[in-house]
């Protein structure tokens, strides 16, 4: 697929450049939260993961994968696992722009939700459009800051893939502790060996069934576009 050449008039697209420099890496060597904040902001702002394109209706700052299209048949699979499993409350890990959660959200209207994300601006443009007493958006960094406890089921998609093997090691971890019921992680069946992320703001895909991860034995599988998305519990 061709280029957007019209990224290259995007002041954003330069200063996203810069994030990945050696300059950049060396003034935030000791501080990986203000990094992660800034490299984020200036992918959301640059429209990177739409090729720099404005986005539609139906598009999703946070990529093709989070498209309505694409997500149709998820919605519809963990409908049926939040019904089935009596599911009251939901934390998204790296919520994006609700674009296809809040169809699954407005489906189950009495679910408590609660939505995570770096970006700020995503959180304050979150709240403004869709908050209410059952759903609410928090600027947050879960490599750095602790995970709210007490919810249900845990939702991490197309998040582990931009992290370091270790961090999500360490987010597996923290999620032990929350007292959550259920956690759902989409998965790449696909890849044989975890490879490191370049660095935050890259991604690589990964299969969390194999080294370093090895979360087998999930509770059930559902299918997401070209992956999957394995929901565990948690004991």
């Amino acid at each position: 697929m061709s280029k957007n050449l019209y990224r290259y008039f995007n002041v954003y697209y330069w200063l996203r450049k810069f994030s990945f420099s050696r300059i950049f890496q060396i003034l935030f060597y000791f501080n990986n939260n203000i990094k992660r904040k800034i490299i984020f902001y200036l992918i959301y702002k640059s429209s990177h993961w739409r090729d720099y394109n404005k986005i539609k209706e139906d598009e999703s700052i946070s990529g093709l994968g989070s498209d309505i299209k694409v997500t149709k048949k998820l919605i519809v699979e963990l409908e049926n696992f939040i019904k089935d499993n009596k599911i009251n409350s939901l934390l998204d890990i790296a919520c994006g722009d609700f674009l296809w959660m809040n169809k699954l959200i407005n489906k189950n209207k009495n679910l408590d939700y609660l939505g995570l994300e770096i970006v700020e601006d995503i959180v304050n443009k979150n709240n403004l459009l869709y908050s209410n007493s059952k759903i609410k958006f928090k600027c947050a960094d879960v490599l750095k800051n602790e995970i709210p406890k007490n919810y249900d089921l845990i939702l991490i998609r197309d998040f582990f893939i931009h992290i370091k093997n270790q961090d999500i090691i360490n987010m597996i971890k923290k999620i032990k502790l929350t007292n959550c019921k259920y956690l759902a992680i989409n998965n790449f069946p696909h890849i044989s060996q975890n490879i490191e992320v370049k660095g935050y703001g890259h991604h690589r895909l990964i299969n969390i069934e194999i080294d370093p991860f090895n979360l087998t034995n999930a509770y059930k599988v559902i299918e997401d576009h070209d992956r999957k998305l394995n929901i565990y519990k948690i004991n």
